[in-house]
């Protein structure tokens, strides 16, 4: 293994194991037993190294995706587009795996680890909403959670500015999804 890609692997061990605000360069080295210096030389500072750490989440992410696209494109699913398939046949992997420690553990940790996230307010409030809604007695459970997992979809999208959605396509999602649960609660 390479210099870099021992430096990487150590600081993932670090963010996984004691949050990203124990990630130091005086810790990688400690970790990784690379010279400072060495890491320096790899990563200029900690937000070139946060920034490969979110880059090889990237990587997975392609990985698995096309993987998935591959398997749905073979399999029976042609009533489906091949984009929602693969998404589908990726998320159902996914939630088999352990996700707290992939990449995707990894690059939400980087993300949200200075809030404490579980204990924060929104968090707790969103979970309220969520049981909340899963007693009600309108709409099947799973038109519930479908409805609200979008919006939530919608709404992180818009949160990490990943640009996804337009303000347009966010309307028409949210006008389907009114439509389709008053539709079915008749």
């Amino acid at each position: 293994m390479d210099s870099r890609s021992l430096a990487l692997a150590a600081a993932r061990q670090i963010v996984t194991k004691e949050g990203a605000s124990h990630l130091s360069f005086d810790r990688l080295a400690a970790v990784s037993g690379l010279a400072k210096g060495t890491l320096l030389y790899y990563f200029k500072k900690k937000e070139n190294l946060l920034t490969a750490l979110l880059e090889e989440h990237a990587a997975e992410l392609e990985s698995r995706y096309q993987q998935a696209k591959n398997r749905s494109d073979r399999a029976d699913n042609a009533d489906i587009d091949p984009v929602c398939a693969a998404f589908i046949e990726w998320a159902k992997e996914f939630f088999t795996r352990k996700p707290e420690n992939s990449s995707f553990g990894l690059a939400i940790q980087l993300a949200f680890d200075t809030f404490g996230f579980e204990s924060h307010p929104v968090n707790q409030w969103f979970q309220q909403r969520f049981e909340e809604a899963k007693s009600s007695v309108k709409n099947t459970k799973l038109e519930k959670l479908s409805c609200l997992l979008a919006i939530q979809g919608l709404f992180y999208m818009t949160y990490l500015r990943m640009g996804s959605f337009t303000t347009e396509d966010a309307q028409e999602v949210l006008n389907y999804l009114q439509e389709k649960l008053n539709q079915d609660s008749k």
